[in-house]
């Protein structure tokens, strides 16, 4: 992909996803790193690090935990064994399907207006 592609599909995800959550994602989470634009967040345990991710990569983060549907089933009962099944994994194939499944979401949650 074009650095020119990339440049755009993390600008379109860093608006999609400030429109998904304004309080969680916000202008100031998200800076320039390695060329690239990308979603800052607060990691470690006692002392405080920070960790980013491209806004693209956020937002098919995002998008899937949000569609995914999965269940835990019972293998085996004696020695207590466990799968989990997906029963549903959204199509986040090409950037064009996460950005629309993105305003889907948006959709829903503005109650089918957007």
């Amino acid at each position: 992909m074009k650095k020119r592609q990339i440049k755009k599909n993390n600008r379109t995800a860093m608006h999609l996803l400030m429109r998904l959550d304004p309080e969680f994602y916000n202008p100031d989470s998200f800076d320039y790193e390695d060329g690239v634009l990308s979603f800052w967040y607060e990691c470690g345990g006692l002392e405080t690090e920070w960790d980013y991710r491209p806004a693209y990569t956020e937002l098919m983060g995002y998008v899937d935990g949000h569609l995914m549907e999965c269940d835990w089933v019972e293998v085996d009962s004696e020695t207590n064994e466990w799968d989990l099944i997906y029963k549903f994994t959204p199509d986040l194939s090409t950037a064009k399907k996460v950005f629309n499944l993105a305003k889907q979401l948006i959709e829903q949650s503005a109650g089918g207006g957007v």
